[in-house]
């Protein structure tokens, strides 16, 4: 997924774990006892902390947010929101 996100969106940072993605100059801040360090990740409207589990065959789109519309997911969207829609939840 990473690999997609990055031909999708050149101006896309791989984390040095090579994990996550980020977006604007990657930041870290603290949030709680946790850092954010990459950008927040949604898949069919559920924030989730990893995509790993997607399936590449069943993306459907992928939407990147870098700016205003950020503010929307709080702080912890510093770098960036990865937004993936799933064939199966067009279709619901």
């Amino acid at each position: 997924i990473i690999s997609l996100i990055k031909v999708k969106f050149p101006e896309a940072q791989v984390t040095s774990g090579g994990d996550g993605v980020y977006f604007r100059g990657q930041k870290t801040m603290s949030v709680g006892i946790s850092t954010v360090s990459e950008a927040v990740y949604e898949v069919d409207g559920m924030r989730v902390s990893d995509i790993t589990f997607v399936n590449p065959c069943e993306i459907a789109e992928i939407e990147v947010m870098k700016s205003g519309g950020t503010a929307v997911y709080g702080t912890q969207a510093v770098n960036g929101v990865v937004i993936i829609k799933t064939k199966a939840s067009i279709v619901k």
